[in-house]
């Protein structure tokens, strides 16, 4: 049994499509972070990458989407704190998307096909 996630991206919130054997979850995780004093809003931030974190549980690959910073910010995150077993295989820019083009990537990713 494999999980998959593809996941979507910016400082503000994230939308996280989950693949377990055919089966989908889509969560959302939203960020708190606000302009503002830098010191706290990157505290923010990292308060909310430990929550995407969380929320991607035990995935085996992960494909994340986003702006250009948030994404590669997530991205390091993943590699300097989620388990091993965690495994980014990839990155594509892309400013905004929804849940039915998240949902077609997780499915393409672990071949699930048109479900």
């Amino acid at each position: 049994m494999s999980k998959y996630v593809v996941l979507w991206t910016s400082h503000k919130q994230a939308i996280i499509v989950s693949m377990t054997d055919g089966v989908e979850e889509i969560l959302h995780v939203e960020s708190g972070a606000k302009g503002g004093v830098e010191e706290k809003w990157r505290h923010h931030l990292g308060e909310y990458y430990r929550k995407v974190i969380d929320a991607i549980g035990d995935a085996g690959e992960i494909f994340i989407f986003g702006p250009a910073h948030a994404k590669m910010a997530l991205k390091e995150e993943l590699l300097k704190s989620a388990p091993p077993s965690h495994r980014v295989v990839g990155t594509e820019t892309a400013d905004t998307m929804t849940e039915d083009e998240l949902v077609a990537s997780a499915r393409e990713m672990c071949g699930s096909g048109g479900k």
